[in-house]
């Protein structure tokens, strides 16, 4: 019995040494579940497939990137800097790009915040921000000063949170401010000489400027509809010199302009209809220089103007009608040099206000004579 149970072991281990029966040709190295098959080493799963090391989701996504703090502010005026600051994952200081005409986009994808200021300016080539697509806070200021070639700036529609003044000026290809979208609070907001800028639709979230707005010399715009959402100014609101601006309807949701409301040169501007739910200005009204201005029925429920109201050289202004609500200027009232008012019309307009300073009614010549000196 015990050399039975010997022999049995023995060809059970011979059994193994030579292993199992040949498989068949379906699945040997080269088939569809071997080597070289749909799941070995060439395979759609493999080295070189849709997963591996040069697929979609490899070394070159954004996972893939070996992000990582900044400790310090970055510099980008050449290629060697931009490569340098491509992995920073957030900039404790300011980012200040300005490269010239090779730089045509940024490549810093890794990027979700800068502490300090972030300043663009003088790129003539850059075209996209699309590379700072992570970008969500700046802690500073925004600056995109004369970037001739920049179009859009949809690359921001991460940015939450701008912690200073934003400037966008001098940018004479830009279009729309759609990248803003993500902001609804701005401290101070700068839009000037853009002469491109048609729509302002990206600022439709903003309902609160902490301090000012300006918005001057931007020869194509005709319309603020995108600031339909705004209901204060903490500082002062500055239309100026907008040459196709024909009304101002998008801030018919301001209420109150803390400090100083500026209405001045805007060549197409025919009436004041959006600004129907203002109250208060807390210091100067000034309704200057706007030659195609008729009437300025638009302000109602106006009742009071801190300091000094100043209506001059509107040259095509003849009705005066619709201030019901204001009885009160606490400093200087003026209405001066308007072509074609009446100066009858001038002082039925006075009559009702009560002014703590002088009240100054002059040159009003109509019915359109020739126009004023300003």
């Amino acid at each position: 019995m015990k050399h039975a149970t010997y022999l049995i072991v023995l060809l059970n281990v011979l059994f193994l040494l030579v292993g199992c029966p040949e498989r068949s040709s379906d699945d040997d190295d080269d088939d569809t579940t071997g080597d070289d098959d749909t799941a070995g080493d060439d395979d759609t799963t493999g080295d070189d497939d849709t997963t591996g090391d040069d697929d979609t989701t490899g070394d070159y996504d954004t996972a893939g990137l070996d992000c990582a703090p900044c400790e310090t502010g970055v510099n980008v005026m050449t290629q060697g800097d931009l490569e340098a600051a491509a992995l920073c994952e957030s900039i404790a200081g300011d980012l200040y790009v300005s490269a010239g005409a090779w730089l045509t986009g940024l490549d810093m994808l890794c990027l979700e915040a800068v502490t300090g200021d972030l300043i663009l300016e003088t790129n003539a080539g850059l075209a996209t921000l699309d590379g700072l697509s992570q970008l969500s806070s700046v802690g500073g200021g925004l600056y995109l000063h004369e970037n001739p070639s920049l179009g859009d700036i949809d690359g921001l529609s991460n940015l939450t949170s701008v912690g200073g003044s934003m400037y966008v000026e001098f940018n004479d290809s830009l279009v729309t401010l759609d990248g803003l979208s993500g902001l609804n609070s701005i401290p101070y907001l700068y839009l000037n000489g853009n002469p491109s800028l048609t729509s302002l639709a990206g600022l439709s979230n903003v309902i609160s400027m902490v301090e000012s707005l300006h918005i001057t010399d931007n020869d194509a715009l005709t319309h603020v509809d995108g600031l339909s959402n705004l209901a204060t100014v903490g500082h002062s609101l500055v239309i100026e010199k907008n040459d196709s601006l024909a009304d101002l309807q998008g801030l018919s949701g301001v209420t109150i302009v803390n400090r100083d409301l500026q209405i001045v040169e805007n060549a197409s501007l025919t009436s004041l209809d959006g600004l129907s739910q203002l109250q208060t200005v807390g210091n100067s009204l000034w309704i200057r220089d706007n030659p195609a201005l008729t009437h300025i029925r638009g302000l109602p429920v106006l009742s009071s103007v801190g300091y000094f109201l100043l209506i001059r050289n509107n040259n095509l202004l003849t009705d005066m009608d619709g201030w019901t609500s204001l009885l009160a200027v606490g400093g200087e009232l003026e209405v001066s040099h308007n072509n074609c008012l009446e100066q009858a019309e001038a002082e039925s307009f006075v009559a009702p206000i009560t002014a703590g300073g002088s009240v100054s009614l002059s040159a009003n010549n109509g019915p359109c004579g020739p126009p004023n000196p300003p």
